[in-house]
C-alpha cells in the first residue's frame, strides 16, 4: 500500500483479527468442554436414577410377591386340619347311610392315612381343589398366582387364576433349597402371561386327631411319633410344604415403561436445553468478538494516527528546508528511538548537500578566478599584437604566450571533466595486467626533469617485482601528482622518496618528500577542488587545486584509502589499494 497509515492499520487489523479469533477459539472450545462434561454427567446421573428406579421398581416387586408368598405360608402352617381331611372324617362317619359305602369306606380309609395317597385320589378325581387365594377385584389389577406342594413335590393347593393350569416344581429346586430361602424366576403362561414367581420352603406342623386308623397306620404312613405332651387323643405332625407365588409384570413393565419415558424425556430436554446453551454461547461469543473488532478498529485507528504524529512533524519540518536554509527545525527531545536515526542521517545528508552547495558556489568562483587569469592574459597578448603592425617572429612570441594560456585552460578543463565523470559515475576501472614497479619507474622519468631543475633527487624503492591487475592509466595519473606537488612544494636541493610494496591483502604506494610541510588546519581541506595550502605559490606549470582531488577520487574508485603525515621536515602521502599480487602473471613474465 501506498499509505503507510492504511498499511499499519490493516496489519494492526490482521493481528488483532487472528489474536481474536484464536483467543475466541480457545475461550469457546474451552466452554464447550466444560458445558459438555456438565452434560454428560448430568446424562450419567439421568441414567443412575433411571436405573436406580427400575432396580428399586423391581425390588419392591419382589418384596410385595416374597410378602405375599410368606403370608401364604404362615396362613398354611397355622392350620389344625387339612380341607381334606376333614372331609375325610366326616365321610367316614357318613359311610353306613351312604349308597354303597362298605364299597368306598377302604379308599377313605386310605386317604386319611397317607397324604401322598390323598393326592393321588384327587388328582384322578374331576373336581377342584379348596383355593385359599382368589383373584384381584379391580378388572385392571393384575393377575396374581399361587400354588404350594407337599414336601414330596406334588401338588397341594392353587389360586382359581391357574385354571386348569399348573406350576412346575424343579426336583433339583426341591432337593437343594433350604428352608424359609427365596428363588425368584420369570415365565410365561400357556395364555400367554409373562409372570414373575418366587418360590420358599416352609416348615407346616400340624395337630391331628387320634384317629383308629391313624393309630393303626401310625408305623406304616407316618413314621414321626405323636409328641408326648400333646392331650392323649392327639398327636404332631411336622412336614415341609412349598409355597410358589406369581404375578404378572404389567405393572412392573408399565412402571419400567414409565421410566423409561421420563429418562427419554429428560435426555431429550437436556439435549435441546445443551443445544440451546451452545447456541446461545456461540452467539455471546460472535457478539463480543464483533465488538472487540470494532473497538480495535476505532482504537487502532486512534493509535496508528497518534504514533505517526512523528513522521507527520517530520515532515513539516522537512518542508521547511529550502536551497538557502538547511537546517532541520526538530525537536530532538520529542524524536522516537525509531526515527532517531532517520532525524540523523537526514540532519548529516542536509549537511553534507549545504557543504555541497557551499563548494559548488565555491568551485564556480574558482573556475571563474582561475578562467578568468589565463584569458585576461590571452586578451591582453591580443591587444599588443593588434596595437601595431609586427615581424614574423614578434608574432611568434605572442602566439606562444597565447598558446600557454590555451593549454593552461585546457589543462584545467580536462581536470574538471575527469572529475565530472566521477562524480557522475561514468568512470570505470579499465583493468589490464602489468608490473607495478616498472610503472613507478615510468613516472619517475616523467617528473625527474621538473626535479633536475629545482636540484631535486628522486630516489625510488622499487627492486622487487610486483605484478598486478588494476588500471594502469589512474594509477600513473596519481603517481605523478603526487610527484608533481611534492616537487612544487619541496625545498632547494631536497630529496623525494618514491615506495612500492606489497603488505597483508594488498599494495602501499608512498611519496614522501622534504618540503615546507602543511598546516595543520590545511589538512582536513587537502583534496578539496581548488583548494591551495599556499595560494601565494604559482609556477609555470599548471597548477589549479584539482590534482589532489582527482587522487582521493580515484583511490576511492579502486577501494583504497589515502593517508597524510605532515610536519616541519616534509610530507608523507600513504596510499592502501587493495591490489593482490598475481603469482601466476609472475612466473609466466619471468619466464
Amino acid at each position: 500500500m501506498k499509505s503507510i497509515r492504511r498499511s499499519l492499520l490493516v496489519y494492526f487489523l490482521l493481528l488483532g483479527l487472528g489474536s481474536l479469533t484464536a483467543v475466541s477459539w480457545l475461550a469457546f472450545r474451552s466452554a464447550r468442554s466444560t458445558l459438555e462434561e456438565k452434560v454428560e454427567s448430568t446424562r450419567n446421573l439421568i441414567l443412575a436414577q433411571h436405573r436406580q428406579h427400575v432396580e428399586d421398581a423391581r425390588s419392591a416387586f419382589d418384596r410385595r410377591l416374597l410378602e405375599r408368598a410368606r403370608q401364604l405360608g404362615t396362613t398354611l402352617s397355622r392350620e389344625g386340619l387339612s380341607p381334606n381331611e376333614s372331609l375325610n372324617a366326616l365321610g367316614l362317619l357318613g359311610m353306613p347311610v351312604l349308597p354303597a359305602g362298605p364299597l368306598h369306606g377302604p379308599l377313605w380309609a386310605l386317604e386319611g392315612m397317607s397324604p401322598w395317597m390323598t393326592n393321588r385320589l384327587h388328582r384322578m378325581r374331576p373336581i377342584d381343589m379348596f383355593f385359599l387365594v382368589e383373584d384381584g377385584a379391580a378388572d385392571d389389577s393384575p393377575t396374581e398366582y399361587c400354588q404350594t406342594y407337599y414336601r414330596s413335590g406334588s401338588p397341594w393347593q392353587r389360586s382359581r387364576s391357574l385354571k386348569e393350569k399348573w406350576f412346575e416344581l424343579d426336583p433339583q429346586l426341591r432337593e437343594k433349597m433350604p428352608v424359609l430361602e427365596e428363588r425368584f424366576d420369570e415365565l410365561t403362561l400357556k395364555n400367554g402371561d409373562h409372570v414373575r414367581r418366587v418360590t420358599i420352603k416352609m416348615p407346616k406342623t400340624r395337630v391331628l386327631p387320634a384317629l383308629p386308623w391313624r393309630q393303626f397306620g401310625k408305623g406304616l404312613f407316618n413314621p414321626q411319633p405323636s409328641n408326648p405332651s400333646r392331650p392323649r387323643g392327639e398327636f404332631l405332625e411336622t412336614t415341609m410344604i412349598f409355597v410358589q407365588y406369581a404375578a404378572e409384570l404389567r405393572p412392573l413393565e408399565r412402571h419400567i415403561r414409565h421410566f423409561e419415558e421420563d429418562k427419554t424425556s429428560s435426555l431429550l430436554e437436556l439435549q435441546a436445553d445443551t443445544d440451546r446453551r451452545l447456541a446461545q454461547l456461540e452467539k455471546s461469543f460472535f457478539i463480543i468478538g464483533l465488538i472487540t473488532f470494532l473497538g480495535l478498529m476505532l482504537g487502532g485507528s486512534f493509535l496508528v494516527w497518534n504514533g505517526l504524529r512523528p513522521l507527520r512533524r517530520l515532515s513539516e519540518a522537512v518542508g521547511e528546508i529550502s536551497d538557502k536554509d538547511f537546517r532541520l527545525r526538530f525537536d530532538d527531545k520529542r524524536v522516537p528511538d525509531e526515527l532517531k536515526p532517520i532525524v540523523e542521517r537526514l540532519t548529516t545528508t542536509l549537511d553534507m548537500l549545504r557543504q555541497a552547495f557551499a563548494r559548488e558556489k565555491q568551485a564556480t568562483q574558482d573556475i571563474s578566478h582561475e578562467l578568468r587569469t589565463p584569458l585576461a592574459a590571452l586578451m591582453a597578448t591580443l591587444d599588443v599584437a593588434l596595437k601595431k603592425q609586427r615581424n614574423a617572429e614578434e608574432y611568434r612570441e605572442l602566439l606562444e604566450e597565447c598558446r600557454g594560456s590555451a593549454d593552461y585552460m585546457g589543462h584545467l578543463v580536462e581536470r574538471l571533466m575527469a572529475l565530472a565523470r566521477l562524480d557522475a559515475g561514468t568512470d570505470r576501472l579499465r583493468m589490464q595486467t602489468f608490473e607495478l614497479n616498472e610503472l613507478g619507474r615510468g613516472c619517475l622519468d616523467m617528473i625527474r626533469p621538473l626535479a633536475s631543475a629545482k636540484g631535486i633527487t628522486l630516489r625510488g624503492d622499487l627492486d622487487e617485482s610486483l605484478v598486478v591487475e588494476a588500471d594502469a592509466d589512474k594509477l600513473r595519473e596519481i603517481i605523478v601528482n603526487l610527484l608533481h606537488n611534492a616537487v612544487e612544494y619541496n625545498r632547494h636541493d631536497g630529496t623525494i622518496d618514491l615506495s612500492i610494496r606489497s603488505e597483508g591483502q594488498g599494495v602501499v604506494l608512498e611519496v614522501r618528500d622534504t618540503g615546507i610541510g602543511i598546516a595543520p588546519d590545511a589538512l582536513p581541506r587537502l583534496f578539496e577542488r581548488f583548494y591551495r595550502a599556499d595560494p601565494s605559490r604559482f609556477t609555470e606549470t599548471p597548477h589549479c587545486g584539482l590534482g589532489l582531488s582527482i587522487v582521493k577520487s580515484y583511490v576511492d574508485l579502486m577501494a583504497g584509502r589515502v593517508d597524510v603525515e605532515s610536519g616541519p621536515d616534509g610530507t608523507t602521502f600513504r596510499i592502501h589499494l587493495p591490489l593482490r599480487p598475481r603469482v601466476e602473471a609472475i612466473a609466466s613474465m619471468a619466464s
